[in-house]
Formats: C-alpha cells, sequence, structure tokens
C-alpha cells in the first residue's frame, strides 16, 4: 500500500543521502590533503629560493654526517611529526 511505498522511498532517500554525505567528506578529506601537502612544498621550497648558496653548502655538509646520524635525525622528525598531527586533529 501507500505506507509500503513511503517505507521504499524513505529507504532509497536515505541510502542517497548517506552516499552524498560520503562523497562530500571524501572530498573535503582531498582538499585538505592537497592544502597539507601545499604548504609542506611552499615550507620545501623557502631555503632554496631564499638562500640557495647556504643551501648547496649544507647539502655538500651532508656528505659528512653518518648514515646513523641521518637516520636518526629522519626518525625523530618522523616522530615529532606525527605528535603534532595527532594533536592537531584531537585538539582542532
Amino acid at each position: 500500500g501507500h505506507d509500503e511505498q513511503k517505507g521504499i522511498v524513505c529507504k532509497y532517500y536515505s541510502g542517497l543521502v548517506s552516499t552524498l554525505h560520503f562523497v562530500v567528506a571524501e572530498v573535503l578529506f582531498m582538499a585538505y590533503f592537497l592544502s597539507v601537502l601545499g604548504l609542506v612544498l611552499v615550507i620545501e621550497g623557502l631555503p632554496y629560493f631564499a638562500f640557495p648558496v647556504k643551501v648547496k653548502q649544507w647539502a655538500l655538509s651532508l656528505q659528512e654526517i653518518p648514515e646513523r646520524s641521518l637516520r636518526v635525525m629522519g626518525f625523530v622528525s618522523i616522530v615529532a611529526g606525527l605528535i603534532l598531527v595527532y594533536f592537531g586533529r584531537r585538539v582542532f
């Protein structure tokens, strides 16, 4: 009857709204991800633009740093970044 048709229509629109919600969330995530990636590229590019001679000198000095030290610095940077992301997502 009429009530049964209402139920079918409600289920259809409910599924449609759920799918739309998922798509919007996906688009927002991608926009956020691209913004973060863009900001990383801006920050990474600043020293090369502002101090190209110093960057070349620094790159040459990397040869003198032991690989273990470079790995430790990389690991500390990764952990610090993860902590910042964790607290940034948790607080805001």
